[in-house]
């Protein structure tokens, strides 16, 4: 599975975000884009999804394409049980598939919380449902803007657990959103870099995911933040 940008601009009130950006994406796995906060990385996977057309310049994706969305905030319909909002997608669909429903929540450890609404749930949960609902469609791709950047470490933990797994499972691709290192280094298979505000290194850093557990973590962030510096 193959993204392509092919000399893509994005002008913003005169400026350019994007000026003549060149760079292939390929899957399965999960990709990182990482960079502070208003380096593009949020813009860039907008792009990449279609719901940011450039001002100039060509983005090519599979097509047709199947795809999830997971933000930062959970975006759950208050009215509706974590059942209902799972179901959401496939209502969208037109398809009745509640063994569907149950299996995603079940999934993400939430088969006892199907009738909560979100004010009963707590932000680690509500972010299960939100991983939940992308999922229960079985996507292609999965587009993740700095979803577990609000929640707690050891929460913020188990979830990445739960998307890597869920992603290599169905041999997506998962384009994801960071500005923490750490967090790059544990989901992505390859780590994009933006060195500075629009300007994208296309040259990625690919994660031996042998080395990702404890003491090699912190080497292997050592080499990470070494080349991004």
């Amino acid at each position: 599975m193959n993204f392509e940008l092919k000399n893509v601009s994005l002008q913003f009130k005169g400026k350019f975000l994007f000026q003549n950006l060149q760079a292939h994406f390929s899957g399965p796995g999960l990709i990182a884009f990482l960079g502070p906060s208003g380096c593009g990385k949020s813009t860039l996977i907008r792009l990449l999804a279609g719901l940011q057309k450039p001002t100039s310049g060509q983005v090519i994706k599979p097509s047709p394409l199947s795809a999830g969305f997971i933000f930062q905030e959970s975006h759950l319909l208050n009215w509706r049980n974590a059942f209902e909002n799972v179901q959401l997608p496939l209502e969208l669909l037109k398809q009745t598939k509640p063994e569907t429903v149950h299996q995603a929540l079940a999934d993400v450890g939430l088969e006892k919380a199907e009738k909560l609404f979100p004010s009963e749930l707590s932000g680690g949960m509500k972010m299960r449902v939100s991983l939940a609902r992308a999922f229960v469609t079985n996507p292609q791709v999965l587009f993740c803007d700095e979803p577990f950047a609000a929640l707690d470490e050891v929460t913020r933990e188990s979830l990445q657990v739960d998307l890597r797994q869920r992603v290599l499972k169905l041999q997506g691709i998962c384009f994801f959103v960071t500005h923490n290192l750490s967090e790059a280094v544990s989901v992505a298979d390859q780590i994009y870099h933006f060195s500075e505000p629009g300007v994208l290194d296309t040259k990625p850093f690919i994660v031996d995911r042998n080395q990702v557990l404890p003491p090699q973590v912190s080497s292997l962030r050592q080499q990470v933040r070494g080349l991004f510096q």
